[in-house]
């Protein structure tokens, strides 16, 4: 539908297209050839390294065809925009023909809309909730988020009436969460929330978690830790080191980042952190300071219109 709705709009100077979905790139493609304008593929998530790592994609025959699709996408784009250091090093040996084409901008945060609010609110009482400490995870509960983590630290803290769990989200793992959570009180699960009280729901939580799969860490870089940030929110991550969640986190001073797949290390880093009122209050500050000096949109903004004008020069 966006091939179709892209190849009778009116006289265009530019196409963008994001990934994934990795087919849309051929929309895209076929989009730049009608307007004979240039392209810049957009890439989120490297597909399909992502589904073959969580191993929601096993058909080798459909694996090749998406592998086509993608050293295809790459060679017809006239720039191609990654949101880390390490997900370029992933891309680069895959662009054989020029690998300047590569650019890194990351995804930009509105720090206006999202800022430090105040934790006792309206979603915290919905939750019947007044001033426990609440771990979040907030997003899509599917195969590259370990919320196993969740579970087992649920287990451990079952007997703190002052900790609650919280996973605000959808996604194809939430009915198996909730049957492995069934016993445990201090899990509460919530729905996804309008875009409107994105800001409530984030300055709700004390604790927020970025959990990813081993090895995805430099293929898949989740949005929601840049809404962390801005919110001034602390961050307890578990991914690969070396990868641009790790880096964030730790650079900024927003939270503490453990290696992905290491349970005791991730129970030990939550535990320091619930009993650190002071060092949870310090990492928010630090989040927010990291997201207006290096995430704002207006930055962002400017590195993409930086490399529009070069396209069309």
């Amino acid at each position: 539908m966006a091939t179709l709705a892209s190849a009778f709009a009116r006289r265009t100077d530019l196409i963008l297209v994001m990934s994934p979905p990795l087919t849309l790139a051929l929309g895209g493609w076929i989009a730049s050839k009608r307007h004979r304008t240039p392209l810049v593929l957009n890439v989120q998530d490297i597909h399909p390294d992502a589904a073959v790592a969580t191993g929601t994609l096993k058909d080798n025959a459909l694996v090749r065809v998406l592998r086509w699709i993608e050293s295809f996408s790459y060679a017809r784009s006239d720039a191609i925009v990654v949101l880390s250091d390490d997900l370029r090093k992933t891309l680069a040996p895959r662009i054989d023909d020029d690998e300047e084409k590569l650019r890194v901008i990351p995804n930009f945060v509105d720090t206006e809309f999202l800022y430090p609010g105040e934790r006792s609110n309206s979603y915290r009482r919905e939750l019947g909730l007044t001033d426990e400490i609440i771990v979040m995870y907030a997003g899509n509960v599917g195969f590259s988020q370990p919320l196993e983590l969740v579970v087992e630290a649920a287990q451990r803290f079952r007997d703190r009436d002052d900790v609650v769990f919280v996973i605000n989200g959808n996604g194809s793992r939430r009915k198996h969460f909730e049957a492995e959570t069934e016993d445990l009180p201090n899990v509460t699960f919530m729905d996804y929330q309008p875009r409107e009280r994105l800001n409530e729901v984030l300055a709700a939580g004390d604790i927020h978690l970025v959990p990813l799969q081993p090895e995805m860490g430099s293929i898949s870089v989740p949005s929601k830790i840049y809404s962390i940030l801005a919110a001034g929110r602390p961050v307890l991550a578990s991914v690969d080191p070396g990868t641009e969640i790790d880096l964030v986190v730790t650079r900024s001073g927003a939270g503490r980042s453990v290696r992905a797949g290491d349970s005791q290390a991730f129970l030990d880093a939550l535990s320091a952190l619930v009993d650190d009122p002071n060092g949870r209050a310090a990492a928010g500050f630090e989040a927010r300071r990291f997201a207006e000096a290096w995430l704002s949109a207006e930055a962002v903004a400017e590195s993409y219109d930086e490399l529009f004008s070069e396209l069309q020069s």
